[in-house]
């Protein structure tokens, strides 16, 4: 994530540019994030919408993502669609059209929920039950680390704070140690009923089908779990930009609660509370970290509709934020938030 004049767009590592932040580049940047982190494919060794040849001589076409393997030869050929497109028919036959003119061995379509695996035979994309792309990997290097290995790598780069703050998440303010220990919570924290035994990347592109609630309809496979969940917040006066990825829940029948964790193009962190009730807003909270790590008491801001704003100092709600280690953090900051200001909110 970086800004460009107050608002939040998508650095492409590939091309080097950044890209305005639209459904289908989120996804597209996800799976190169699961391809260079997790599979630990080189950079290298993947393009970025390169140009297709149309036979039909009509505008030229581009493919998402082509991984290449050692020799340089087209292996995966990934096209990306946003969530809210389904991968249907039509979907499999536009990837196996794309591939009559990329060659690759394997192709994969994903919404960045759901992924749908084939291998190409001819002019026809036969679907596989799960990715060939890891164990590929490993049988080309020489000396392939073994499940174990990766298990405990992948889990490694989530406690960089550089890793949390290249995607938006916390800002350069922070001193070290705060930024340690909020990778460390955001780590496990973003990980749908996830934790430190859970291999899962956090953030990143999981193969096979994951689950999220909508802030707005709370509709999940998953029931009452917490999900990930990217929210386009509407932006608002005398604040940063709060369209990101949120953690959401069910609180009750009718009460959805997203909280995220956000920089600003000032370097500031920030925590982001919303509570909403059947699709409308009821309360909003968002705090300044970094002033509540330096005990400036206005740091945080309650809103809500038709009672206007409300100086709050988060440490009077959540002092382990500030003072424990990331083990102690709640798990839902949310829930605590709203339970401490508006209580009656809740239970309306």
């Amino acid at each position: 994530v970086v800004f460009h004049k107050g608002k939040r767009m998508l650095w492409n590592r590939l091309r080097k540019q950044p890209l305005a932040n639209r459904p289908e580049e989120r996804v597209r940047l996800r799976f190169m994030d699961h391809l260079i982190l997790d599979c630990r494919w080189p950079a290298s060794r993947i393009a970025s919408e390169s140009p297709v040849e149309n036979p039909k001589g009509m505008h030229r076409l581009r493919a998402d993502l082509i991984c290449y393997d050692r020799q340089m030869k087209p292996l995966l050929l990934v096209e990306c669609k946003s969530e809210a497109v389904s991968l249907n028919e039509d979907a499999a036959l536009q990837i196996a059209r794309y591939n009559r003119q990329v060659g690759a061995r394997w192709g994969c379509l994903t919404n960045g929920s759901v992924d749908r695996w084939y291998k190409f035979n001819s002019n026809r994309a036969v679907p596989l039950k799960c990715s060939p792309l890891q164990e590929e990997h490993t049988a080309q290097s020489s000396q392939g680390p073994d499940r174990t290995d990766v298990a405990e790598r992948d889990y490694e780069y989530r406690l960089d704070p550089d890793y949390w703050r290249a995607r938006g998440f916390l800002g350069s303010k922070l001193p070290e140690e705060f930024s340690n220990d909020l990778a460390d919570y955001l780590s496990t924290w973003l990980i749908p009923g996830g934790g430190k035994s859970d291999n899962s990347p956090p953030l990143n592109h999981q193969s096979g089908d994951r689950q999220s609630v909508d802030i707005q309809s709370g509709e999940s496979p998953a029931g009452d779990s917490p999900g990930i969940h990217y929210l386009d917040l509407e932006s608002m006066p005398d604040l940063i930009p709060l369209n990101h990825f949120y953690r959401t829940e069910k609180l009750g029948n009718d009460n959805r609660i997203a909280v995220g964790f956000l920089n600003g193009p000032d370097g500031s962190s920030w925590l982001v509370a919303l509570l909403s009730r059947n699709r409308e807003t009821v309360a909003l909270f968002t705090s300044q970290l970094d002033l509540g790590l330096a005990r400036n008491p206005e740091n945080g801001r309650l809103l809500q509709p038709g009672t206007g704003s409300q100086t709050i100092d988060i440490r009077s709600i959540l002092p382990d934020l500030f003072e424990k280690g990331a083990d102690k953090w709640p798990r839902s900051p949310g829930k605590k938030i709203f339970k401490k200001l508006c209580p009656e909110a809740l239970s309306g």
